[in-house]
């Protein structure tokens, strides 16, 4: 502005609905330039000073107790080596070495960084092929895996040993990620108790052929004859506690799933419900349809003593003769009969564990 020039000054956004404003233009004159010495150049920055500092931390991050289990947490060596887990392995590595590293990449020309010394260049070669063989390492699945058949009906007991990777000074040794009661290093045990379904109780009922007959007189109508009335003479229901033995399946849809079926060998006591004049207490043994886990139709023969006539008699209604004032005690045979029923799981034999992990039964030096 070379001259007198009148202006507006426009405030925007002014409350004026609660305030109003005074606007005051105050002037000041303005200084002439001083005449002062050109500041000092800022001092050069080395762009190969920072990746040499982080090359000098980073070489010896690889021999630390986190990546050398002979070594303790402050570096010193150990007479046995320790346990250290992946989680602290895999931490410190990306702490201490792979962020650090990457830093130092990116401040190389050959990287589009702006240091150029040879020698930088040399010692971050020989670091990267280090750190390329650790992430191979740190790369893998991290899991063992060790086949084996387990037999049903056995509890089985995991026994787990973590050895140190031998080198030229020292041999593969077992670390402490287990210790016995004096401290010792020893394999980690995991006990193991696999469930299983090939034994199992049921109870429930069944119906046998085997009559529970009972014996007494009868009168005919005006007559004071008196016959031989059998009750009881039909079926008999019976009481059932089962042993169910599954027999192997031999057909693709005999499955062990929860809504399949299969097949089983029952034995057991019954005890019949109907009222005899003999032994109540029998034994059931058949086949049995296991429908879902839980039911069991089963079918077969039932094995128990048998109210037969009593002596001197044949057949029901037979006239008993004036004489024979005695009590009708039957015969007692033994004998044994179809027999069909239903029962219901109640539990397998053994339980085992509910849970397909096992439980590690040995205390853990892990760090």
């Amino acid at each position: 502005m070379n001259g007198n020039t009148s202006v507006n000054v426009v405030l925007q956004n002014v409350n004026d609905v609660l305030y109003t404003y005074q606007v005051t233009l105050v002037s000041t004159p303005v200084p002439l330039p001083v005449l002062a010495a050109a500041p000092a150049a800022a001092p050069a920055v080395d762009p190969c000073a920072a990746p040499k500092a982080q090359l000098a931390k980073i070489v010896p991050a690889f021999d630390t107790w986190q990546l050398n289990p002979w070594l303790d947490s402050n570096n010193k060596t150990l007479k046995a080596p320790e346990s250290v887990a992946l989680s602290t392995t895999l931490a410190y590595y990306n702490q201490a070495i792979t962020l650090p590293l990457a830093g130092v990449k990116q401040s190389l020309s050959k990287f589009g960084g702006a240091c150029a010394d040879a020698t930088v260049q040399t010692n971050y070669d020989a670091v990267a092929a280090t750190d390329m063989m650790w992430e191979g390492k740190l790369n893998l699945s991290h899991t063992v895996t060790v086949s084996a058949v387990l037999e049903p009906l056995n509890n089985y007991t995991i026994h787990i040993g973590e050895y140190s990777i031998g080198n030229s000074t020292q041999p593969p040794t077992l670390t402490s990620a287990c210790t016995d009661s004096s401290s010792k290093a020893t394999d980690c045990l995991i006990q193991y108790q696999p469930q299983t379904d090939l034994l199992s109780v049921s109870g429930g009922y069944l119906f046998s052929e085997l009559p529970s007959r009972t014996y007494s007189r009868g009168t005919v109508p005006n007559s004071s004859d008196a016959v031989l009335v059998v009750n009881g003479n039909s079926m008999s229901s019976l009481l059932a506690a089962l042993v169910n033995v599954k027999v192997p399946c031999v057909w693709k849809t005999c499955s062990a799933k929860e809504n399949g079926y299969s097949l089983a060998l029952s034995i057991g006591p019954v005890y019949a419900l109907n009222g005899s004049d003999v032994s109540k207490v029998g034994l059931f043994g058949g086949l049995s349809l296991g429908l879902w886990k839980y039911l069991y139709l089963s079918a077969g023969a039932h094995v128990g003593q048998f109210a037969d006539f009593p002596p001197g008699f044949t057949h029901a209604g037979q006239d008993i003769p004036p004489s024979f004032t005695g009590p009708l005690t039957p015969v007692s045979r033994t004998s044994a009969r179809f027999a069909f029923g239903v029962t219901f799981k109640g539990f397998s034999i053994p339980t085992g564990s509910k849970q397909s992990a096992g439980q590690v039964t040995t205390p853990s030096g892990t760090k």
